[in-house]
């Protein structure tokens, strides 16, 4: 009893590296999660119990650093002086957070698509008719020029603008091939005389003419995209596996990017809107170490100060994403950092910057 943190809050699973909402786990009345031995050490555990104590006031303790959590005045802080409740903590008092949380999960994304997030979630824009991504720097351009390129069907076109920045537009290719139209027509012919269903028949299922079911057979036109997937579940898993490409290469009205961005939730974000998928923390070390040197060659910056340290920063104007950096930091024992707020909390898009330092870390990064 006791150790009761505000509804929202997120506890990492050291088995996969998912961030869980404490409301998750208590619905699901059972959790993986991290606790501290009799040595300070972090290890993994299960919680034991799970107790609905009604709804009292909580309080929030952020860190030098940055850190926050919010927690009820009996919430056990580990400190100097030991294990003591919130009330008894005075300010400036020192409280123990984990200098690392090398913690990460098995899944292994394609690697363009770790560049798309990354860029996208640093240079692009999401909130035009088709995504754009704007840099003058020729070698993060060509690299993620490489990444939209390794999705199926997309053109990368720069956009005619004087003095300003070079932008990319992302879009579908305009070609509709006949050569992936009558690949098509014949995945689908196949399927229909398989299933033994009509041209009639099909566009009564679809409410469609059967005139438009006649030009997909023969390969005059494509289905756009609504159509094109309620078809695949109607005529089956080959069907859908043997003319997705064709279907995606031929179809100027599909953008594979866009697709991509949505299931990601980052389509029509502003700058200061802007977060890491929560599939994101379920990566392997490898993706996440390219997904951060990325956003860090778009909104990172390396520079030595007039008293000669150096430092390494990164900037956002979205305070989640700064504090997700930040965690994906720790999971690279990168703890030596802070996070600053914009003096102006009226305005949502000042910029915030997360600022990292130490010898140690800096080899490291």
């Amino acid at each position: 009893m006791g150790k009761c943190i505000v509804s929202g809050s997120k506890i990492i699973d050291p088995m996969t590296g998912k961030l869980n909402t404490i409301d998750t786990l208590v619905a699901q009345q059972s959790a993986s999660l991290l606790s501290v031995n009799d040595a300070f050490e972090a290890v993994n555990a299960r919680a034991s119990e799970f107790v609905d104590d009604g709804l009292k006031p909580v309080f929030k303790v952020t860190t030098a650093l940055g850190k926050s959590i919010e927690t009820t005045i009996t919430h056990p802080f580990l400190t100097g002086r030991g294990w003591l409740p919130l009330s008894e903590i005075a300010v400036d008092e020192q409280i123990a957070v984990p200098r690392a949380l090398p913690y990460f999960g098995n899944e292994q994304p394609q690697e363009h698509k770790v560049k798309a997030i990354a860029y996208m979630v640093t240079d692009g824009s999401t909130r035009n008719s088709t995504p754009q991504f704007t840099n003058e720097n020729t070698a993060i351009v060509n690299d993620f020029i490489s990444a939209m390129v390794a999705f199926e069907g997309i053109s990368v076109d720069p956009v005619k603008a004087k003095n300003k920045t070079p932008s990319y537009r992302i879009s579908a290719k305009s070609s509709t091939s006949v050569l992936c139209r009558e690949r098509f027509a014949k995945y689908l012919n196949r399927a229909m005389a398989q299933l033994s269903i009509s041209g009639k028949a099909l566009a009564q299922i679809l409410s469609l003419q059967p005139s438009t079911i006649s030009q997909w057979q023969h390969a005059v036109a494509l289905p756009e995209p609504s159509i094109y997937f309620r078809m695949c579940g109607l005529l089956g898993e080959e069907f859908s596996n043997d003319s997705h490409s064709d279907w995606q290469a031929g179809s100027h009205r599909y953008n594979a990017l866009t697709a991509f961005l949505e299931n990601c939730h980052l389509l029509d974000k502003s700058a200061h809107e802007k977060v890491l998928p929560e599939q994101v923390f379920t990566w392997h070390k490898p993706a996440l170490a390219l997904l951060l040197n990325r956003m860090f060659a778009c909104d990172g910056s390396v520079f030595t100060q007039a008293n000669g340290q150096s430092r390494v920063s990164y900037a956002t104007s979205s305070p989640r994403l700064s504090l997700q950096v930040q965690h994906l930091l720790l999971g690279l024992a990168l703890s030596q950092s802070d996070v600053l707020k914009r003096r102006n909390t009226m305005v949502p898009t000042r910029p915030m910057k997360l600022r990292l330092w130490g010898s140690k870390e800096l080899l490291c990064f």
